[in-house]
């Protein structure tokens, strides 16, 4: 079981006033042309503290997700901003032969 941002992230933080409006267009437009979308985010300031310059805001489609699981991992439950109306809840199963 993962949680991860999709379409409804993007627009939860835009809504919330949390990323300005052209970061929230520019990960559409990858998520519609690539099925991801990577920026980032926290700089010298860092995440709670913590710093690291790969750290970031990642945002990926279903489809992006099924496509790098299999086959050994297939999609069993999948759930678009389940969490707090935001991140998509994707359950996976293990494949046997994979």
């Amino acid at each position: 079981m993962l949680t991860v941002q999709g379409v409804a992230s993007v627009a939860a933080y835009l809504r919330r006033g949390e990323i300005p409006p052209e970061h929230a267009a520019e990960a559409i437009e990858d998520l519609l042309a690539t099925d991801h979308h990577y920026r980032e985010w926290f700089g010298e300031r860092g995440d709670r503290g913590i710093r690291s310059p790969e750290w970031g805001m990642a945002y990926m489609t279903l489809e992006w997700l099924a496509a790098h699981a299999t086959p050994a991992w297939s999609v069993a439950m999948y759930e678009p901003a389940r969490i707090d109306d935001n991140q998509d809840l994707v359950v996976l199963r293990r494949e046997r032969d994979a």
